[in-house]
C-alpha cells in the first residue's frame, strides 16, 4: 500500500518511528509480514517486480503457491 506522511494517521506515524526507526522527512520502503517484522527496507524506489520476487520467495508464500497446484 503506497502511502505518504501525510495520509497516515498520528498513531501509524507514531508506529513505524517507534517499532521501524522511520523519520518523516525520509523515503523509505518496508516490507513488513504478517508477524510484524520488516522483511525488506529501501531507501529508494523499488521495482514491483523485485518486492513479487522476495515475497514469492517467502516460506508462505511458497506453501500458498504449493497448496494451489
Amino acid at each position: 500500500i503506497e502511502r505518504t506522511a501525510n495520509e497516515l494517521s498520528a498513531a501509524d506515524r507514531l508506529f513505524l518511528k517507534r517499532h521501524m526507526s522511520w523519520e518523516q522527512q525520509t523515503f523509505v520502503v518496508l516490507l513488513i509480514g504478517k508477524d510484524g517484522g520488516v522483511k525488506f527496507r529501501a531507501h529508494q524506489p523499488v521495482a514491483p517486480e523485485q518486492l513479487f520476487r522476495l515475497i514469492d520467495s517467502m516460506p508462505m508464500r511458497q506453501q500458498e503457491i504449493k497448496n494451489r497446484g
